[in-house]
């Protein structure tokens, strides 16, 4: 591919730092402007991936450790995260598995108007939640754009480039607390889900889009990916 490449070894290790994206939200089906918005302590993830031969790709993410005053305000999350990907001509193939146990309510302060900004957040320790998904990827032009390349760094985009893709992705989240998820004092809002304490949700989406890497000075680039879909 003239405008793809693979590392000069077949072996090559990447360090990442991140920041997770997660939240559970309850929203009252009784009063539209109460809600519950439920978020681990996980600001900052540090991860090492490893990649073989520019065709697979194993991940795994951990936690910064937090500070005291973190741990004071938002309480502890224990925090796992695994990927796995694999690329073949025109498609790729990405899986994932997150856990978090440990939450706290982001909006605190709407629920207890005593809770100030240096306050501790309303906390559940035993809220823990399971995050798992496939994704696949047809690329029309494999040989102008690659999506390994822009997403994990596994190969090299020598060139700039785009294509067309086509995406289908499935997922599935499993949720349990040992306590009522929403607190006693916002339950008279809440119907069915005052008192909720577990779930299970799964989804799936197909998806049609265009990714463009623009690189230059032959080391550096700049990747952006546009998907529209339906699930």
């Amino acid at each position: 591919r003239a405008g793809v490449s693979n590392f000069s070894r077949n072996t090559s290790i990447t360090l990442f730092t991140e920041n997770p994206n997660f939240n559970l939200n309850v929203n009252s089906d009784l009063d539209k402007s109460k809600s519950v918005n439920l978020r681990p302590n996980t600001q900052s993830v540090d991860g090492l991936q490893i990649s073989f031969a520019g065709k697979f790709s194993v991940s795994a993410g951990m936690r910064r450790s937090p500070t005291a005053e973190s741990l004071r305000l938002y309480g502890d999350t224990q925090y796992q995260d695994y990927r796995f990907q694999y690329s073949h001509q025109s498609l790729l193939f990405t899986a994932y598995a997150q856990s978090f146990q440990g939450f706290y309510i982001y909006n605190s302060n709407k629920i207890d108007s005593n809770i100030g900004t240096n306050d501790p957040r309303i906390q559940n320790p035993s809220l823990k939640a399971q995050s798992q998904g496939l994704n696949v990827f047809y690329i029309f032009e494999p040989q102008n754009y690659s999506l390994p390349a822009a997403l994990s760094q596994s190969v090299l985009q020598n060139s700039s480039g785009g294509s067309l893709m086509l995406g289908l992705s499935i997922s599935d989240l499993l949720f349990s607390s040992d306590e009522d998820i929403i607190p006693l004092s916002e339950q008279a809002s809440y119907s069915e889900d005052a008192t909720l304490r577990k779930g299970h949700f799964s989804s799936a989406n197909a998806t049609i889009g265009y990714g463009y890497t623009f690189v230059f000075n032959d080391k550096y680039f700049i990747s952006g990916l546009l998907l529209l879909g339906s699930g």
